[in-house]
């Protein structure tokens, strides 16, 4: 058994012939919902899917280097100890 989730196949005229050639044995069933349900649940999806695009795009930009960042100077001259590498 394999799941399809493309509403297309209903509404296309040559679909059929082309599964009937390919796939001969083929059986077909089709689950149908209530429009209205069925839209709002997408425009839920969508506007989850747009947050998350929203918190990604921005975590991405957060985290990614900027490559004209210069760090700040130094203020004072690191200690002088044995394990400096400055002379």
């Amino acid at each position: 058994m394999t799941g399809e989730a493309t509403p297309g196949y209903l509404y296309c005229s040559t679909c059929p012939t082309y599964i009937l050639k390919y796939i001969p044995k083929v059986k077909f069933l089709f689950t149908l919902r209530s429009p209205l349900p069925r839209a709002y649940s997408e425009y839920l999806n969508k506007v989850a899917d747009q947050l998350t695009l929203t918190l990604a795009l921005a975590l991405a930009l957060a985290l990614t280097p900027n490559p004209n960042h210069q760090p700040p100077p130094l203020t004072s001259p690191l200690p002088s100890t044995r394990w400096s590498t400055r002379r």
